[in-house]
C-alpha cells in the first residue's frame, strides 16, 4: 500500500469513528441496541464511545452532519460532498414517488449520508408498508465514498431496526458500471430514481477529471460529454437508464444545468429519453457550497423519441416560472443570441 493510500485508508478509519460516535449515541438516546455487522463498526473498530444525541431526531441528518463535519474542505470539494437537509429530501421524495406502494422501488446512486433512503423510508412507511419489509425489498443505492455508504447503511439499519440485505447498498462508481452495480436490482428498473449527486465542475482545479476519466465516460455518454460537463448532469442520463418506463428521477442538479452551453447536450439526451414534468428551483443557497440549485423532475417513456427544436426551451421556461420571472409579450425580431455573442469578461 502506497503512503497516499495509506493516508486515505487512516482518514476513512477517523470519520468513521465520528460517525459511529453519533450512531452510537443515538441508539443509546433512543433506548436501543444498535444492530451488529454494520459496515460502519468494521471502519470504525469497536472501542468507539457513543457522543451525546437528543431523542426523537432524524438519523440521516445526525449522521450526515457528523460526516459533513468529520470530512475536511477539501476532500467535500472533490468528492461535491454536501449533506442534504431532511425538508428538501422529503420534497423530492414526494415529486419522485408520488403514489408509494408494494411495488415501488427507489435508487439513490449517490446515497451517502442516507437523507434521501431514508426520506423514502419513510415515505413507503406511511403508505403502510412495514419498516423492516421497506429496507429488505425496496431500497437501494451506492457511493464511491464507503464511509458516506455506511453512514447511509447506519441510518436506515437504527431506522428499521436492521440493515438492509447484502448487496443493496454498494460501494462503487455507477457513473461507470451503471445497473451492474445492482445484480439483484428490478428487472425493468427501479421505479424512481432520487438524490443530491456531487458537484464537480470542470472549471476547478480540485474536481476537473483526468484525461482517463473523460475517456472513460465519453465511451459511455458519447456527445453528452464535453469539456465542461458538471459531473451532475450526467447522473441525470444515469437516473434515466435505472428507471423503468413511467418512472420518475429527481435529483439535485447545480442551476447551471438549465443554462450552461455544455449542458445543452445533456439536456437533449435527457430530452430524447425522459419528459421534463417539473423543476423544483430555489434561490437560496441550500448547502455550503456557494451553489444555487434546482432538481428536475423526469418520467423516463418507453424508449428513446424524437424531440421537437424547441423542447429545449421547456427547461427554461419552468425555470422561470419557479423564480418568478414574469411572461414577456413577443416583441418580434430574432432573438438576442442571434445578434450578439457572449464572451467572457
Amino acid at each position: 500500500m502506497s503512503a497516499a493510500a495509506g493516508d486515505v485508508v487512516g482518514d476513512d478509519r477517523r470519520r468513521a469513528r465520528v460517525v459511529a460516535a453519533a450512531a452510537r449515541g443515538l441508539a443509546l438516546a433512543a433506548g436501543v441496541d444498535p444492530p451488529s455487522g454494520l459496515r460502519l463498526w468494521a471502519l470504525a473498530g469497536t472501542d468507539v464511545s457513543p457522543s451525546a444525541a437528543p431523542a426523537g431526531v432524524d438519523g440521516s441528518e445526525v449522521l450526515g452532519a457528523a460526516l459533513e463535519a468529520a470530512t475536511d474542505g477539501g476532500r467535500r470539494r472533490v468528492q461535491g460532498l454536501h449533506v442534504t437537509p431532511r425538508w428538501l429530501a422529503d420534497d423530492l421524495v414526494a415529486r419522485a414517488v408520488p403514489a408509494p406502494g408494494a411495488a415501488v422501488t427507489v435508487c439513490d446512486p449517490a446515497c451517502g449520508g442516507g437523507a434521501f433512503l431514508v426520506a423514502a423510508a419513510e415515505r413507503l412507511h406511511r403508505a403502510g408498508i412495514g419498516r423492516a419489509a421497506v429496507v429488505r425489498r425496496h431500497l437501494w443505492g451506492a457511493d464511491i465514498d464507503p464511509v458516506g455508504l455506511a453512514a447511509a447503511e447506519a441510518a436506515l439499519a437504527l431506522w428499521a431496526g436492521e440493515a438492509p440485505p447484502p448487496g443493496r447498498l454498494v460501494v462503487g462508481d455507477p457513473l461507470v458500471a451503471g445497473a451492474a452495480l445492482w445484480p439483484d436490482g428490478p428487472a425493468g428498473g427501479f421505479a424512481a430514481v432520487v438524490g443530491n449527486p456531487p458537484f464537480q465542475s470542470q472549471l476547478g482545479r480540485a474536481t476537473a477529471r483526468s484525461a482517463a476519466e473523460r475517456g472513460r465516460l465519453r465511451a459511455r455518454y458519447g456527445r453528452a460529454v464535453r469539456a465542461y460537463t458538471d459531473t451532475a448532469w450526467l447522473f441525470l442520463l444515469l437516473g434515466c437508464e435505472l428507471v423503468r418506463a413511467g418512472g420518475r428521477v429527481a435529483l439535485v442538479q447545480p442551476q447551471s444545468v438549465v443554462g450552461a452551453r455544455d449542458a445543452a447536450a445533456v439536456r437533449a439526451e435527457v430530452d430524447r429519453r425522459a419528459d421534463l414534468r417539473d423543476l423544483w428551483v430555489d434561490e437560496r443557497r441550500v448547502f455550503a457550497a456557494s451553489v444555487r440549485v434546482c432538481a428536475p423532475v423526469l418520467v423516463r417513456r418507453d424508449g428513446p423519441a424524437a424531440v421537437a427544436a424547441a423542447a429545449g426551451d421547456r427547461w427554461g421556461a419552468l425555470a422561470a416560472t419557479a423564480l418568478g420571472v414574469p411572461d414577456l409579450p413577443d416583441l418580434g425580431g430574432p432573438p438576442l443570441g442571434e445578434r450578439a455573442t457572449v464572451v467572457a469578461g
